[in-house]
């Protein structure tokens, strides 16, 4: 009985960090024409006990934030 639940732990526990590390976006750069500072949004890990689609809109807010300092996105 001790292996069995032993045994689901480890698999539980090896199937969450599996799945937080398949859920992290990639970084986006942007770069201020004037300046040329470069800045980066993300990446982030997905918030999945809140909502599927939190990463996604703090990678949006973060990317807005920049812009409106004259930021650009970079290829």
């Amino acid at each position: 009985m001790f292996r069995v639940k032993s045994l689901m732990r480890a698999t539980l526990c090896i199937t969450i960090s599996a799945s937080c590390l398949a859920a992290c976006t990639d970084s986006i750069r942007l770069k201020n024409a004037q300046t040329g500072q470069i800045a980066q949004c993300g990446p982030y890990a997905s918030d999945m006990l809140v909502g599927g689609n939190t990463q996604a809109q703090r990678e949006t807010e973060c990317i807005h934030d920049f812009q409106r300092q004259g930021y650009e996105r970079m290829p």
